[in-house]
């Protein structure tokens, strides 16, 4: 066993990771294609939509294989949506992980940080993964305009409003 036979089949063990490498990627892009059709399949559904109630009934369950649940808590307050988010999830038997952004109320002064962390956290759902918002909101209706105005056109974005007792499913966000 020379030297010459080790290298050779060195160079064979690299030529066979390197196909499965191949594969494996062309695997990963065929799922991410798949993924995106999908999703541009349940945007467009909903988009072309005239009728508001069709619109509402087809966003309310959970469209797509990664969802999130995304609580604003802008009040001064309330420190924290993510216990109540957990128990309307609980509730409706839904499993997703929770992000937050919390601030202890805001105002014209403090608008731009809260615009960045907006931004942020938006590209922190991407870099996840996440494919489907769902978004809990407590705060000023400038602040909610904010949000609305980030997220619109970005991934399937639904709304809850803080009811008498629990969250309520209201509609996706959609641009008319």
């Amino acid at each position: 066993m020379g030297l010459e036979f080790i290298l050779d089949r060195l160079g064979n063990l690299s030529d066979i990771i390197g196909l499965g490498t191949f594969a494996l990627s062309v695997l990963i892009y065929l799922r991410v294609q798949n993924e995106t059709r999908r999703i541009r399949r349940s945007l467009a559904k909903l988009s072309n939509s005239e009728d508001l109630g069709l619109l509402i009934g087809q966003g309310e369950s959970v469209k797509t294989v990664k969802p999130v649940a995304l609580a604003f808590s802008l009040t001064p307050t309330v420190d924290s949506l993510k216990p109540a988010v957990e128990e309307f999830l609980k509730g409706k038997e839904l499993k997703m992980p929770i992000e937050e952004v919390n601030r202890q109320g805001l105002s014209a002064k403090t608008i731009q940080d809260f615009y960045e962390a907006v931004k942020q956290k938006k590209l922190e759902l991407d870099m996840k993964g996440y494919t489907e918002v769902h978004l809990f909101f407590s705060g000023p209706v400038q602040a909610g305009v904010i949000v609305g105005c980030l997220f619109s056109n970005w991934k399937l974005v639904k709304l809850y409003h803080k009811g008498a007792v629990t969250y309520e499913y209201w509609m996706p966000l959609v641009k008319s």
